[in-house]
C-alpha cells in the first residue's frame, strides 16, 4: 500500500519494514496504542512524498468457502478503508501465480514448523490460507469496494523475477517517481526470491494435489488475464508444474 503526504513536496518512495500485520489484526481496531505504534514505523520518513508498507495477509478476504477460515470482525480492506480513508492513494498488488504461490506458502510454513508430520496442503489449518489466499478475483472484489477499484494496481511477480530492473522502473513511473542509478544497480535478477529455497527439506507434493489446486485457481487465472489483458499460459502449464513442484512417484 501506498500513501500520500500531500503535505510535502517530496517524490520519493519510503518503505522500512515487510510484514506489520497491522490490518490483519481486527483487535488493533479502536486501539489507539496499536495505532500509534504503527504509525511510528514511517516516523523517520521524513519529507518522503510516499509512505508504503507490505503485507501479503492484507489482500485476502475471508468467507463461506470451504477453503477459507471464518470471516473476521473486521477484514483488512474495511480496516484499511476505516483508518486511512482518503489517505490511501495506491495499493500495488504483486500477484503470482496461484499453483505455485500455494505451494511455496506451503513449504515456507513447513520450514517452520507450522504444519504436522503428514499434513498435506489441503490438511493444513485453513488460517495459513494456502489455497484461499490466491483466490484473487474474490479478493480483488472486494477491496474495490471497500475502497473503489481506481485505488488497486495490479503487478505480476514473473515480470519482477524476470526483469527486475524494467519492474521497478515500471512501478516507480506509475507513481510518479524517479528511479535513482543506485537503485536501479541494486534490481538484479538473482537478489529477487524467484526460485528461493527453504531452509528445511521441501518435499514435492502429490500430483493429485497439484491438479486439484490447478482446477481450483483456474477461474482465478482467467480472471487475472481478462484483468490485465495478459495471456498466462505458463499459469496453467500442467507439465511445467508438475516437474517443478510435484512428486510424480
Amino acid at each position: 500500500m501506498a500513501a500520500p503526504d500531500a503535505a510535502t513536496p517530496s517524490r520519493r518512495l519510503h518503505d522500512k519494514q515487510k510484514k506489520i500485520n497491522f490490518f490483519s489484526n481486527p483487535a488493533h481496531h479502536g486501539d489507539l496504542a496499536a495505532l500509534a505504534a504503527y504509525e511510528q514505523h514511517f516516523a523517520k520518513a521524513g519529507d518522503a512524498r510516499w509512505r508504503g508498507e507490505s503485507t501479503p495477509h492484507y489482500f485476502w478476504h475471508r468467507g463461506s468457502r470451504p477453503s477459507s477460515p471464518p470471516v473476521r470482525l473486521l477484514e483488512p480492506a474495511d480496516f484499511v478503508a476505516g483508518v486511512l480513508g482518503n489517505e490511501l492513494e495506491r495499493v500495488l498488488l504483486l500477484l503470482r501465480d496461484p499453483v505455485s504461490r500455494a505451494v511455496s506458502a506451503y513449504h515456507h510454513n513447513n520450514a517452520r514448523g507450522r504444519r504436522l508430520a503428514g499434513q498435506g496442503i489441503f490438511d493444513c489449518p485453513l488460517a495459513m490460507g494456502l489455497v484461499d489466499l490466491g483466490l484473487y478475483s474474490v479478493h480483488w472484489r472486494h477491496w474495490a469496494s471497500a475502497l473503489g477499484e481506481e485505488r488497486l494496481t495490479v503487478y505480476l511477480f514473473e515480470d519482477l523475477a524476470a526483469q527486475p530492473r524494467e519492474f521497478l522502473t515500471t512501478v516507480m513511473g506509475d507513481l510518479g517517481l524517479h528511479v535513482a542509478p543506485e537503485v536501479l544497480d541494486s534490481a538484479r535478477p538473482e537478489r529477487t526470491i524467484h526460485g528461493r529455497k527453504a531452509p528445511h527439506v521441501t518435499p514435492k507434493l502429490p500430483v493429485a494435489d497439484l491438479d486439484r489446486l490447478l482446477e481450483l485457481s483456474e477461474p482465478d487465472i482467467a480472471w487475472v488475464e481478462r484483468h490485465t489483458g495478459r495471456s498466462l499460459p505458463a499459469w496453467r502449464d500442467r507439465d511445467a508444474l508438475v516437474a517443478a513442484l510435484a512428486d510424480p512417484s
